[in-house]
């Protein structure tokens, strides 16, 4: 094409229109004149700083300075070569104006009359073509990221920032570091989509995330974090779907879950839905559900119990939901009390998506934990002087309100059972060693301890003793696997009738030990002396007294009818 010779002035003029006509928003100075480098800073923030991403500035847009004045130069701007032939090839050919020079910026382009939807795209396809070197040939800066923000020394132009790595996926923005005419001077100044007071170009970035929560009663509108051995709960999550950029290759979408130790999967019983009231579900041309042998990418740890993947079908719908929401079914086993589980029921939720959406096997997962509570009641058998009752039995009956629960085990250890269970019972018997009962797996709630067989040769009490379980300290009233100490004092446990707690040196809060999910306490059995010597008595002295003057009474009266009776015969 042959090249077009113009008036220096009106050159310069076309210059600087052009300049005030790429600045796409407000603009910062950033110095006095075109320094002698024609390079200048810039800094872009919005990033993570728990995991520093990699960003980068592609050059897609040079500004053309005359070598002799240091002024720009007619036409100000071109597109990178290597870009303004991916323009052409993918019909973005209307932001060139060759007609204005060899690869000129059109006005259409320069002029800031595309709709913000179309530069979402188009920034978007170009960062994707970049990234997969469909384009090549760039001048690229890496910048340095501190406390969330990259800085930048580069040559004057227009700048694609493609960040990757770290919690968020980042949406490409571009930086413009360009010349304005003004006070009669020419200055560096910078543009962007968004600009902080700090005048730092802003970049967006979402990092999803993953909630978990658990019912007791079907999907429910309450969580209920307390539990009894037989349960059946239902886990809920609710999850972030990723926000992928347009040309995306890795669009990385996977929901799984670890079922901890006293908790059993139901098979079969995960739903996925795309509303927060669980009516609509995912089916499964969108979505595969795997719960055996599940692996997912590089995964560490222990296995899990399920994984959801999402395909590309999922995000090619017209409207992807914002999130997508789990349930699933787990019973509470036996198991909530092996080895240092201690009632306290651990659960993880994993949220895996692409960190990089233009790079295979880039991750970052989030993680959500709901932990469950069930409680246990610890019970020993003591004498009045409150050493434990040995080489001996005792037998309680424990209820929750007029029904007798159910339990199974042997020898002073047992955990609640739901109703039906087979060769369930409700006859607990004390170690014949220690004289302990560990009655475990129970819920929140008021309890009645029965005791229905008393150790050989002590009495058997008639009362009963009340048991309260609390656990309503944690964040907002939510359990913490702390049982409460009711009204500030060990008011948790109540002894009526001949019933009795132990209490040393007469201390009321010495009685009664809150550990964690399990309260303990001693429960006292007295000798048939000790019992027949403490049978109540009806009255005082003085009806003492009058009781012993009417037996001799009533002995006068029957000795003097004997008389009367033996005369009459003779």
């Amino acid at each position: 094409m042959k090249k077009k010779h113009r008036n220096p002035f009106i050159s310069r003029l076309l210059a600087m229109c052009l300049a005030a006509v790429m600045m796409l928003s407000m603009g910062i100075t950033a110095s006095a004149a075109l320094p002698d480098n024609l390079q200048g800073d810039f800094t872009v923030s919005g990033f993570d700083t728990t995991l520093a991403p990699t960003v980068t500035a592609y050059q897609i847009i040079t500004v053309n300075i005359d070598d002799d004045t240091k002024e720009p130069e007619y036409p100000a701007y071109t597109w990178a070569k290597p870009v303004a032939q991916w323009l052409m090839d993918n019909n973005y050919d209307n932001y060139i104006d060759n007609e204005l020079g060899e690869n000129a910026v059109a006005d259409a382009f320069a002029k800031d009359t595309v709709l913000a939807a179309e530069m979402t795209k188009f920034l978007e396809e170009l960062a994707a073509a970049i990234k997969g070197n469909s384009i090549i040939g760039l001048t690229s800066i890496t910048g340095t990221v501190t406390n969330g923000t990259a800085s930048f020394n580069a040559p004057l132009g227009e700048y694609l920032i493609i960040a990757s790595g770290g919690v968020k996926i980042y949406q490409p923005t571009t930086v413009k570091l360009v010349p304005e005419y003004k006070n009669s001077q020419w200055n560096v100044v910078i543009g962007g989509k968004e600009v902080a007071t700090d005048g730092s170009i802003v970049v967006k970035g979402s990092a999803p995330q993953i909630d978990k929560t658990v019912f007791k009663n079907g999907s429910g509108d309450t969580a209920d974090r307390t539990t009894a051995v037989g349960d059946t709960v239902t886990f809920k999550l609710a999850a972030d779907v990723p926000e992928y950029p347009e040309g995306a290759t890795n669009k990385m979408f996977i929901i799984s879950d670890k079922v901890g130790t006293g908790l059993e999967y139901v098979d079969d019983s995960v739903k996925v839905y795309n509303d927060v009231n669980c009516t609509t579900e995912i089916g499964e041309a969108l979505r595969t559900i795997t719960d055996t042998d599940v692996t997912v990418p590089n995964q560490s740890g222990e296995p899990r119990t399920f994984k959801i993947e999402f395909n590309d079908g999922f995000f090619g719908q017209d409207t992807v939901p914002p999130k997508v929401y789990v349930t699933y079914e787990a019973k509470v086993t036996a198991d909530a009390f092996i080895g240092t589980t201690g009632g306290k029921l651990d659960n993880d939720a994993f949220l895996r998506y692409s960190n990089d959406p233009y790079v295979d096997n880039s991750y970052w997962e989030d993680t959500d934990r709901e932990t469950l509570y069930t409680y246990k009641i610890d019970l020993t058998k003591v004498n009045t002087n409150g050493k434990e009752i040995t080489n001996n039995t005792a037998t309680f009956e424990l209820k929750s309100g007029e029904t007798t629960l159910s339990f199974t085990g042997s020898n002073g250890v047992y955990t609640h059972a739901a109703a039906g269970t087979q060769d369930a019972i409700t006859a607990l018997m004390t170690s014949t060693t220690d004289g302990t009962l560990k009655l475990q797996g129970l819920d929140e709630g008021t309890y009645t301890l029965i005791e229905t067989n008393a150790p050989d040769g002590y009495v058997l009490p008639n009362g009963t003793i009340t048991v309260e379980i609390e656990d309503a300290d944690g964040t907002s009233g939510d359990p913490n696997g702390e049982i409460d100490m009711l009204n500030g004092e060990n008011k948790n446990i109540t002894a009526t009738g001949g019933a009795e707690i132990y209490v040393a040196e007469g201390d009321p809060n010495a009685g009664v030990t809150i550990t964690g999910t399990t309260i303990s306490f001693n429960v006292v059995n007295k000798t048939a002396k000790e019992g027949l010597f403490n049978l109540p008595v009806t009255g005082g002295a003085g009806t003492v007294i009058f009781t012993m003057a009417g037996i001799l009474l009533m002995g006068g009266a029957v000795a003097l009818l004997v008389v009367v009776l033996r005369r009459k015969r003779s």
